[in-house]
């Protein structure tokens, strides 16, 4: 569907993805400074960025991996004509040049603070002074900049530059939904007869595990809708879960949008049981598994406000489990009241 051509500019290596399908639906931005802040070394006047909708979110989004689109992206093309609400650009450069900067202060290992022109910046630097990550968005998250230098894997458990584009992209489309009154929940979450169920924990706890007994159990009546950065939207005064492709390590992600019926924390056991938290639980532990960005402390204060109206709303539940099939039918009972 694309042929990928190598665009040489003033010694920055850039790809250039050339439509080769009617299919496909692009918006052609004719300036896009404010993406790409690096203006005077990358001329991008004219580039063609992929037009998708996730989440009830229009998104222009130039991305860097074409396996990326082929695994995730093109359930979510948009032909539509709306405006888009979030542009996200995405580069790999064998340089980054040092940016304009009003304020700054160190978080951990990252810079952040204030650029001349008003926008947020976060920027990650080598021992040498060489940066090695930039971040660049305004202030409401309507348009987000990242760039990367090419880092080679070495390990295993080192991150590819596939790795670094797919959670930069799914943080910045989080920082988005949280200034606009949402945010994603690090979670496994399924459709249950038309009705969003959110499983959520740290890493390696079994979340994915729980909703493949669902699958198992109720077969038809189930299906995915991200297997582990759903979006959580709010239309009129109801939430609902929203696919999104950032599914980590599985492509079980599906472009619904599902009222939500519940919200499930899930913890290992030897016995099956569930209670409802209560108030003051329910924040503790969807503030411990929401990720607002940690160089804006605006967000932070938003997130918590989508949290406390969320639980205003939807039931949180604690689940002490095993891998037994059971404990799907005793949740299932447990939220549907069976």
């Amino acid at each position: 569907m694309f042929v990928l051509s190598l665009v040489q500019l003033s010694g920055y290596n850039l790809l250039n993805y050339v439509e080769k399908s009617k299919s496909i639906c692009y918006n052609t931005i004719d300036n896009i400074e404010i993406l790409c802040p690096f203006k005077k070394i990358c001329v991008f006047r004219g580039v063609k960025m992929l037009k998708l909708k996730i989440a009830d979110v229009i998104v222009n989004y130039n991305f860097h991996h074409k396996v990326f689109f082929e695994n995730r992206l093109k359930d979510y093309i948009y032909n539509g004509n709306e405006k888009p609400q979030f542009n996200l650009q995405y580069e790999v450069l064998e340089k980054i040049p040092e940016p304009d900067i009003l304020s700054q202060k160190k978080v951990g290992h990252w810079t952040v603070g204030t650029l001349k022109n008003g926008k947020l910046f976060s920027m990650l630097k080598a021992k040498s002074g060489r940066i090695i990550a930039y971040n660049e968005n305004t202030s409401d998250y309507g348009f987000c900049y990242s760039a990367m230098i090419p880092i080679e894997k070495k390990a295993e458990t080192d991150m590819s530059d596939l790795d670094r584009e797919y959670l930069r992209g799914s943080a910045s489309f989080n920082n988005y939904l949280i200034s606009h009154s949402g945010t994603s929940l690090h979670s496994s979450c399924i459709a249950y007869r038309n009705e969003a169920v959110l499983f959520s924990a740290p890493p390696g706890t079994g979340k994915s595990t729980h909703t493949e007994l669902w699958v198992k159990a109720f077969k038809d009546d189930v299906k995915y809708i991200n297997d582990d950065k759903p979006a959580i939207i709010k239309r009129d005064s109801t939430f609902f879960a929203a696919g999104t492709p950032w599914s980590g390590k599985t492509d079980r992600n599906t472009n619904i949008i599902c009222p939500i019926k519940a919200i499930v924390f899930i913890k290992r056991a030897d016995e099956n049981k569930m209670k409802k938290l209560s108030t003051a639980e329910a924040v503790c532990y969807l503030n411990d598994q929401t990720f607002p960005s940690f160089y804006d402390e605006s967000l932070f204060s938003k997130n918590l406000d989508v949290i406390e109206d969320i639980i205003k709303q939807v039931p949180v539940y604690l689940l002490e489990c095993n891998t037994n099939i059971e404990a799907a039918h005793i949740a299932r009972n447990t939220i549907f009241e069976i």
